[in-house]
């Protein structure tokens, strides 16, 4: 008999892939970034120049030592120190201005990515309607497995009943006499007390599966990978566990 139930785990995973979950976030997001940005282009133009300065400075500084026996020199040189100084104390104020001006930027956009986070899409995803649906179509099929067991068993009961209930063959054989009623149904055996657990699930929506890959799934992975080997022009097929 094949698999019961099939689940296409690729096609679930192209298909949360392609989910845009921060479409409003990102939105706003390219907003901040813009005006961030403008304020980087400032930013980048003041320490540019103050670097500049810097450079300026040193090359004065160094004139100075060049041209300490010349007066009159160093006195220019003392004159252009002082505007270089006073020019880069005003830049340095511009720098500690600008910090005020991320400040309030944060401050204006933190309530628009709340809002817009309240939007997303991740605020409505819902694992236990998925679980729940998960958990009601198995279900459905063991019910609907037992039940087909159990009509295509009536079918044969009769024959079996004749047959098994022969006292000489019970005798002989020691067969457990067949009971009306008593139908075969569909195995089960687990070792947990249930299916599945809260924590398993809980470690799920924080990305990671508490539990082994069943033997079943790494013979069918194995299985698939040795068929894309003996034809490789089917190796994008999405693969059906």
């Amino acid at each position: 008999m094949g698999k019961l139930i099939k689940v296409d785990v690729s096609g679930i995973k192209k298909m949360i892939e392609e989910m845009d979950i921060y479409k409003e976030t990102k939105k706003e997001i390219e907003q901040y970034e813009a005006e961030k940005a403008l304020i980087d282009a400032r930013k980048q133009e003041i320490e540019n120049r103050m670097e500049h300065l810097q450079k300026a400075l040193t090359e004065n500084m160094l004139a100075c030592e060049t041209y300490k026996h010349e007066p009159s020199t160093v006195i220019n040189l003392k004159h252009e120190q002082r505007e270089l100084n006073r020019d880069l104390e005003v830049l340095n104020l511009m720098l500690d201005e600008m910090k005020e001006e991320y400040v309030e930027l944060k401050l204006k956009y933190a309530p628009i990515f709340r809002q817009a986070g309240n939007k997303e899409k991740g605020k409505h995803i819902s694992v236990t309607e998925e679980i729940e649906e998960t958990k009601y179509v198995m279900l459905t099929a063991i019910a609907e497995l037992s039940s087909e067991m159990r009509r295509q068993y009536l079918e044969v009961e009769d024959a079996l009943t004749e047959v098994y209930n022969d006292p000489t063959v019970r005798e002989n054989l020691r067969y457990r006499e067949v009971v009306h009623g008593e139908y075969p149904s569909p195995s089960f055996s687990y070792f947990e007390t249930a299916v599945i657990h809260k924590n398993e699930v809980f470690g799920a929506t924080r990305g990671y599966v508490k539990m082994s890959k069943p033997k079943s799934l790494v013979e069918a992975e194995k299985a698939e990978q040795e068929a894309k080997k003996v034809n490789p022009e089917n190796k994008d097929e999405d693969m059906l566990i």
